[in-house]
């Protein structure tokens, strides 16, 4: 981006800009250039980390579901073996322990729902919230690098007077050297 702008300022300044944009480079290109690597290694990372969290709680519902249909199919069979022999109460019994079971994955299953709706609205206000230093950062160093280059203009003395300086200067030795050769 600062880049685009130097060079439309290049083209509207003429020929000085651009080695002006050559000296901006060597002063400041390679911190912006590391500010950058920065930044996207930051970025990388934290998509990393969403990712990983992602896939942690996701494999950790998956177990605790795992573990609870073990449960419940455990109390299935007992229910049926009770059936089978004929224990009523048993059956009332397990058909309770099943349908508690049955309530506490749905009471687990939403809980971990609503940790992980709350865990990414966190991520995703970390990640704004970095995303808007990123810019922030970005913004102070184009301004720092735009009151240089201002600077730099500004301390810059344009060639037109420098030639007149330059003849000036030429033509007073001219004069003195012309005025030592009469004398002599």
């Amino acid at each position: 981006m600062a880049k685009a702008k130097n060079n439309a300022g290049a083209q509207s300044n003429g020929p000085d800009s651009g080695s002006l944009d050559k000296v901006r480079d060597i002063l400041f290109g390679e911190q912006t250039r590391r500010s950058t690597e920065r930044f996207d290694q930051l970025e990388g990372r934290l998509t990393q980390d969403i990712a990983k969290t992602h896939a942690a709680q996701k494999a950790s519902l998956e177990a605790l579901k795992k573990a609870q249909q073990e449960k419940l199919a455990q109390a299935v069979a007992l229910l049926e073996a009770s059936a089978k022999s004929g224990a009523g109460e048993q059956a009332a019994g397990l058909k309770a322990i099943e349908a508690q079971l049955t309530g506490q994955v749905a009471e687990l299953e939403s809980a971990i729902e609503a940790g992980q709706e709350k865990l990414r609205g966190e991520v995703d206000a970390q990640h704004e919230a970095l995303r808007a230093d990123l810019q922030a950062a970005r913004e102070a160093h184009e301004a720092e690098i735009q009151a240089l280059s201002a600077e730099l203009r500004g301390a810059m003395v344009d060639r037109e007077q420098l030639a007149e300086l330059f003849g000036g200067l030429a033509q007073a030795l001219g004069n003195k050297a012309g005025g030592k050769r009469k004398k002599g």
